[in-house]
């Protein structure tokens, strides 16, 4: 048996950091459409929540839900 291939792409610090960053500007805009859902603004809730699933889209998060 032949030993495992080496993995293609290592990240780099950086790229956590940027991962991190991304990850906090998501959870940023989530907690702004929350306050608004729960006061009742429900189109501005959903405008932050496609706001933020743009910006998770173009800028990896870290997670793949929410």
């Amino acid at each position: 048996m032949s030993a495992p291939a080496p993995a293609l792409f290592k990240p780099s610090p950086e790229d956590a950091t940027a991962v991190a960053a991304h990850d906090a500007v998501i959870r940023r805009i989530e907690a702004v459409a929350e306050r608004f859902a729960s006061d009742g603004a429900l189109e501005d809730a959903a405008a932050c929540a496609q706001i933020a699933s743009f910006v998770a889209w173009m800028n990896h998060p870290g997670r793949f839900a929410s």
